[in-house]
């Protein structure tokens, strides 16, 4: 299964490596000049540098969706600087995840994959997503809402080590930002960890440094710029957080939710029948076939006409749905996919013999 996140900062992080090592497959976006403050356990390091690895995982910057397709092959996880989302037609994926922390909508669509969801305010499940996740610290963190919409943006950070908004260091000025101390530093209250035009941006507690704005940034007066972390754990600094991890089980959450892939997919002791059945599909072109391995469960892309189709479980209608392009035909079951589907106008079951399977998965 492949998931593209929008976004690849410190939580959109955090849900790519919950994926990840659920054996999902990951395509994460980013904008050309990332501006992540904790910047060891973000993957949109992969833009910057070409590549990054957090917590053993590798992310290398592709250049266009088909390059991303090859480091799937490889293990790695793909980082495209495509901040519109350009590439979500051509990968096709089973889910999007707007992870991209605007406070808003910048443009996902409930229409952009079989399964889409947002992550913290900005989205209402229903209608620009099929499920939102919670991003606010205290009980609801990581919670999956099926309905409505996350608690609003209060602009006041979440409690850590019993310090919420003094956490936080933020641009003195408009202009370009001037590191002065690393990620990982030790800090006492007034310290200058970094200037912009000539004024100081003073570490407000003690603790670590456990972010900051890489050297040459543009900023604005106000700008989140820096992260201390009280809690003194330098560890922490080359980890994901507590709040990206519990994110990114309520993202898993939803996409096993609304895939149904844990309890759908069905392969049968007698291998070599499998095999029979697989191969009566993909030589023989055979209706049977194809419904029961649906039914079971798996995924077909196929071509018709010169046009991409994909047949899935994962629909918007929980049933069964058929894509092309960004177009999906939804049906309760896949008899009554094979029964009504057209394909350019064609029915399906005519027009079958002439398309061109490309992949069962």
């Amino acid at each position: 299964m492949l998931t593209v996140i929008r976004g690849a900062g410190d939580l959109a992080s955090g849900i790519a490596l919950r994926l990840y090592r659920a054996g999902i497959r990951v395509v994460m976006t980013e904008v050309e000049r990332p501006t992540a403050i904790r910047r060891t356990v973000c993957f949109s390091q992969a833009i910057v540098l070409g590549e990054t690895t957090v917590e053993g995982v590798t992310a290398r910057r592709a250049a266009s969706p088909e390059a991303a397709r090859s480091m799937l092959e490889e293990g790695i996880i793909p980082v495209l600087a495509d901040p519109e989302g350009a590439c979500i037609p051509a990968l096709r994926p089973a889910a999007v995840v707007d992870a991209i922390l605007a406070k808003r909508n910048l443009g996902t669509k409930i229409t952009d994959a079989p399964v889409v969801i947002g992550v913290g305010p900005g989205f209402t499940a229903g209608e620009d997503c099929h499920a939102v996740v919670e991003t606010m610290r205290g009980h609801y963190l990581g919670r999956v809402m099926y309905e409505g919409s996350a608690i609003p943006n209060t602009g006041i950070p979440g409690l850590i080590g019993g310090f919420a908004g003094e956490r936080v260091l933020r641009a003195p000025a408009d202009g370009v930002f001037h590191q002065i101390l690393d990620i990982g530093a030790q800090v006492k209250m007034g310290d200058v960890a970094a200037t912009v035009d000539g004024q100081p941006m003073v570490c407000t507690l003690d603790g670590v440094l456990r972010g900051i704005l890489a050297d040459g940034t543009p900023v604005h007066k106000g700008m989140k710029s820096g992260d201390i972390d009280p809690r003194c754990e330098l560890r922490h600094c080359y980890c994901a957080s507590d709040k990206a991890l519990a994110v990114g089980g309520g993202v898993l959450e939803a996409i096993l939710h609304f895939t149904g892939v844990l309890k759908e997919a069905h392969v049968p002791a007698d291998g070599e029948l499998y095999s029979a059945v697989q191969k009566e599909l993909t030589e023989g072109k055979s209706l049977a076939a194809l419904a029961m391995l649906i039914e079971e469960g798996r995924e077909l892309e196929f071509m018709f006409q010169g046009g991409t189709y994909f047949l899935s479980r994962h629909g918007s209608a929980r049933g069964v749905s058929l894509w092309h392009e960004q177009e999906e035909q939804a049906f309760s079951d896949v008899w009554s996919l094979l029964s009504s589907a057209r394909l350019e106008g064609v029915p399906f079951r005519e027009a079958w013999a002439s398309c061109a399977i490309e992949t069962l998965f």
